[in-house]
């Protein structure tokens, strides 16, 4: 058996009212290549709540809407309603321009959106768009599987990038315990829900934990808790960014632009920006 993967970093987000910004400084951002954000949203609504038409390029947003109906639509040609408890997978490519806005379930908006980057042949490519129904998710036992692959069964979402993204749900005093492969290197957890003990340490609820480059994880809860874990493999490729876009490299970063700029203008044409 694998030695206990050490914890390097335990740090809280930042924000405020329904945000928190779990991976967004340049630094953490840097050690965790290729998941480049992480936000936790949870807020009390009634009515409709999101974002209107804004864009990006070179980056893949992975959103987990919880307690929400998701209404998409993006000028890559892809719209419709992501049902609450499904994952939806948006690569940016070249650049394209979306709205969101979330339909509240029993009066809450609560979910979490990673972003990852795109390596050097995809940032500038086409759009790419997939989403899994919660049913269509693989559960076992307390592991719901968004994206990767857990004890031989796979998630439905098919990426370029080769990365894990689980949910888990334990219950007081249950256990959960992982192993990455070896050539996954970049682990992160976060407890969401409530505290969590990870590999002997209490970790408060809504905290980052960045773990070591080898060996297995161990989670237990002392109470009902709920936690997302995300491994991959390092991403080699350098970070550059700007609002709402993330390349590897100035040029790239500098053609996005120009293609965000150009739908932007047809936007404006059409009415609705």
């Amino acid at each position: 058996m694998a030695a206990i993967r050490p914890i390097e970093i335990v740090r809280p987000g930042h924000g405020s009212g329904p945000f928190n910004h779990v991976i967004s400084d340049e630094a953490i951002q840097d050690r965790l290549k290729p998941f480049v954000y992480l936000d936790h949203f949870d807020a009390e609504t009634s009515g409709r709540w999101g974002f209107p038409y804004h864009p990006h390029s070179g980056v893949a947003t992975f959103t987990y809407t919880q307690t929400a109906d998701l209404e998409h639509e993006d000028t890559g040609g892809n719209g419709g309603t992501v049902p609450q408890g499904s994952v939806q997978w948006m690569a940016a490519g070249g650049g394209l321009w979306h709205q969101e806005y979330y339909h509240p379930k029993q009066g809450r908006v609560a979910g979490l959106q990673l972003w990852l980057m795109l390596p050097p042949e995809l940032e500038n490519g086409p759009v790419a768009y997939q989403h899994a129904v919660s049913d269509e998710l693989p559960v076992i036992g307390t592991t719901r599987i968004l994206a990767g692959t857990f004890e031989g069964t796979s998630s439905p979402i098919s990426t370029p990038l080769p990365f894990n993204y689980f949910d888990i749900t334990l219950a007081g005093g249950d256990s959960w315990c992982f192993e990455p492969p070896a050539e996954h290197t970049v682990v992160w957890a976060y407890a969401y829900d409530s505290a969590v003990v990870a590999n002997g340490q209490e970790i408060a609820a809504r905290q980052l934990i960045v773990f070591g480059e080898q060996g297995r994880l161990e989670f237990r809860a002392a109470g009902d808790c709920r936690f997302v874990v995300g491994t991959a493999p390092p991403f080699v490729h350098s970070l550059v960014r700007a609002r709402g876009s993330i390349h590897t490299s100035k040029a790239a970063l500098e053609k996005g632009r120009e293609r965000i700029a150009e739908i932007g203008e047809e936007l404006r044409r059409a009415g609705k920006l």
